[in-house]
């Protein structure tokens, strides 16, 4: 085989752009990964400060107190893209026993997505040198092919080593030249971020600042109705599970799971914080989901209520790779993260379905302690009917998506219904459906005969006239007494629950009321009337 018959691998420059422009477009996800670092690095504090404007020349610092770097490691560590730490030094932990984040070598890219323009300036602990240098985007990409000649990155500044750095050990990442549209809002940053890291759980010596704020150890609604595995029951809870601290442990072809599944009152109105989140030591490996669960899920509409994580560090010590690059989401189709899969969505299927019991438990409750303003209503009414209006309304608070203000509107209409005879084999048949959810009762509703939306229509538009009626007469002061004899005709004016009563009448006006029923002339005489 000659020269002229072999094939030559070569890197475009421009192949920059996909280990970090494309990857990391955002700015939580570029400084995440350089909050990785800094943990990678033993550090104790990340601090990160976001620009106040984006007019002028505004800038992002990410600055830790981790081991730093000297010149040499700059250039054989940092500077040698994709490599393996742990395959180069043989572990996967840090100097300090940290079980270490990056893997493939490219993470230093991430602040490409964001800037132009990176400057790193480290100094070492080790040996207290000092090293800047920076990475202009536009000159590494360039239009040219990588090969076995280096590329120059001139160090702007190398101070020799003194055992007792004079201004202390670590790194500042500076990114200018920003390509953001937007400034990042710190609250709305500090939750995203809290997504993304397990700092409470794995990092007890590990702080994130953001604009001098620390990053909350966990992002979770305010208003946490059910909080698993700590309110499961005991024929609930599954075989196997152990827990400590509100925290549920179980064993997942042979690797450790920890886990917390929580449903807020009301739905979580950030689709962001929805799902469960997968991570791998401090960071997240799989963002917000729900196992790639197909429909058709008992309690499906519980998913809108449910945030939750769970720690598989086991996933990050497998010989595959089954992290993507931006660990934004694991590879679920290679057989290692199978298992995990399967168990995600058991355990989501199991917890949907409690939920949607739990909530019809709270629903039932609620209603039994509300019951008391209808108790008299429901006391007119016969023992089958009392049990038919009961159940029905019941059987409508199983429905998730209905709050408890909408619940005691429906359950007030509901009975009016009744007491009026309208709807009542509609009222029969959600009292009797066996499982009642959204699609159920608007099935029953597309049932009920067209007459009936006749009929109510007919009697909202009556009842609006009655209203105008009422109204034109306070605007006209008519006199007192009819009024009072209006509203007597259309007592559902002061209370909807008010049947029509006879008006107040004289003693003769109610005798010729009667003659008259019964076919008598009245013959008005000098001292009064008289019946013939």
């Amino acid at each position: 085989m000659t020269e002229n018959d072999k094939l030559y691998l070569r890197f475009h420059g421009r192949i920059i752009d996909s280990l970090g422009i494309q990857m990391y477009q955002s700015p939580v996800a570029a400084i995440a990964e350089l909050i990785a670092n800094a943990w990678d690095a033993d550090a104790t504090v990340a601090d990160v400060h976001l620009p106040d404007t984006l007019a002028g020349e505004p800038k992002i610092t990410v600055h830790d107190d981790g081991h730093g770097m000297t010149f040499g490691q700059c250039q054989n560590r940092y500077l040698n893209i994709g490599r393996d730490r742990r395959l180069d030094e043989g572990t996967d932990r840090s100097p300090d026993s940290r079980p270490v984040l990056g893997r493939k070598g490219i993470g230093k890219f991430a602040g490409f997505g964001i800037a132009d323009h990176l400057k790193i300036d480290t100094t070492s602990k080790e040996t207290g040198e000092r090293t800047v240098f920076s990475l202009d985007l536009n000159d590494l990409r360039g239009t040219g092919y990588i090969d076995t000649e280096a590329k120059e990155i001139p160090a702007l500044r190398r101070d020799a080593g003194d055992r007792v750095p004079p201004n202390g050990h670590g790194t500042t990442v500076t990114l200018t030249n920003l390509k953001i549209r937007r400034r990042p809002n710190t609250d709305q940053f500090l939750q995203s971020m809290a997504r993304r890291f397990l700092i409470n759980q794995s990092a007890d010596n590990f702080e994130v600042r953001i604009n001098g704020e620390v990053l909350a150890h966990e992002h979770a609604p305010a208003d946490i109705e059910f909080d698993f595995p700590s309110v499961y029951r005991g024929e609930e809870q599954p075989d196997g599970l152990r827990i400590e601290d509100d925290v549920g442990i179980e064993e997942i072809d042979g690797g450790e799971i920890r886990w917390r599944f929580r449903f807020s009152k009301d739905p979580i109105g950030t689709e962001e914080f929805r799902g469960v989140s997968v991570f791998c030591g401090i960071k997240v490996a799989q963002t917000p989901f729900f196992f790639d669960l197909a429909g058709g899920v008992d309690g499906q509409h519980g998913q809108r209520y449910l945030t939750g994580q769970v720690q598989a560090d086991y996933l990050d010590r497998l010989d595959a790779d089954v992290i993507t690059t931006e660990r934004q989401r694991i590879n679920w189709e290679h057989e290692d993260a199978q298992p995990l899969l399967d168990w995600g969505q058991n355990r989501v299927k199991s917890l949907l379905s409690i939920w949607k019991a739990r909530r019809a438990e709270e629903k039932h409750r609620w209603i039994d302690d509300r019951m008391t303003p209808f108790s008299s209503r429901l006391e007119r009414l016969k023992t089958t009917e009392r049990r038919t209006v009961t159940g029905a309304i019941k059987k409508i608070a199983t429905i998730e998506s209905i709050s408890e203000d909408q619940l005691e509107e429906m359950a007030n209409s509901l009975l009016t219904a009744w007491e009026q005879g309208r709807l009542r084999e509609l009222i029969n048949d959600v009292a009797d459906v066996e499982s009642m959810d959204e699609s159920v009762l608007l099935g029953l509703l597309a049932e009920t005969q067209v007459l009936n939306a006749l009929h109510i229509a007919e009697a909202v538009r009556a009842k609006t006239d009655i209203v105008s009626g009422l109204r034109k007469r306070i605007e006209d002061h008519d006199l007192e007494n009819a009024v009072r004899d209006y509203m007597a005709e259309n007592p559902w004016l002061l209370s909807p629950e008010w049947e029509t009563f006879t008006k107040e009448t004289s003693v003769k006006n109610l005798a010729k009321k009667a003659a008259k029923e019964l076919g008598l002339t009245v013959v008005t005489l000098s001292g009064g009337n008289a019946l013939i």
